[in-house]
C-alpha cells in the first residue's frame, strides 16, 4: 500500500537504462555527466573516495620507491606488516590524525616494546607521510607526524668509552698525558 503523495524508489527508472537526477530531469545513462559520486546498493548516493587508503599507498607508492635504493627495505616492510599497517591500513590518509600517531607511539610503549623499536616505527611512518605530502597524493597537504617527539632513548646512544690508564679527569679536561 503507497501513501498519498510518497514517491518509489528510482529502481524502475535505473532499470529502464533513465538517470533519476532531481534538479535537471532524468538523462539517459550513457548521456548523463560524470559525477563524483555512485549509487549504491541501497539506493544512497556515496561519494568516491580519491584519497588512498593507509595500505594502498605504501603497496602501490612507497614500497616500489624504497626498494629501488633503501638497503634495508626488508626491515622496512617488516615494521609496516607487523606494526604499521594493522593499525592505520583501513584509513584513508587524510583521516590519519596527529592523535592516533600519538595514541600509536604511546600504544606501542605501553606493550613494552624498546623506546628504539617505537621510534623506529613512528621515524617509518613519518618519512612515508612526508613522501606522500611531497607527491602531492590527492587529500594530504601536511603530515600528521610533524611534532610528534620521539622517546629519548639512552640506552641506544652511543657513549665515548674511556681510555684505559688515563684518569677521567684528564680526559675530561683534554690533556694529554
Amino acid at each position: 500500500m503507497q501513501m498519498k503523495g510518497v514517491r518509489q524508489s528510482n529502481s524502475r527508472l535505473l532499470m529502464k537504462g533513465i538517470y533519476p537526477y532531481p534538479k535537471h530531469g532524468n538523462w539517459q545513462i550513457n548521456t548523463a555527466p560524470r559525477l563524483p559520486w555512485e549509487w549504491t546498493h541501497r539506493g544512497k548516493k556515496q561519494v568516491l573516495r580519491q584519497v588512498p587508503t593507509f595500505s594502498e599507498f605504501i603497496e602501490q607508492r612507497y614500497m616500489p620507491f624504497v626498494k629501488g635504493y633503501k638497503r634495508s627495505w626488508i626491515s622496512d616492510d617488516s615494521y609496516l606488516r607487523n606494526q604499521l599497517l594493522p593499525i592505520f591500513g583501513k584509513k584513508h590518509l587524510d583521516e590519519i590524525t596527529k592523535h592516533d600517531v600519538i595514541q600509536f607511539h604511546h600504544g606501542m610503549r605501553a606493550k613494552d616494546y624498546a623506546l628504539g623499536t617505537c621510534n623506529r616505527c613512528l621515524i617509518l611512518l613519518r618519512y612515508a607521510m612526508n613522501l606522500a605530502v611531497r607527491w602531492e597524493i590527492p587529500g594530504i597537504t601536511a603530515n600528521p607526524t610533524k611534532d610528534v617527539p620521539l622517546f629519548e632513548d639512552l640506552a641506544g646512544e652511543k657513549r665515548a668509552v674511556p681510555d684505559r690508564g688515563r684518569s677521567p679527569e684528564t680526559i675530561r679536561n683534554g690533556v694529554p698525558e
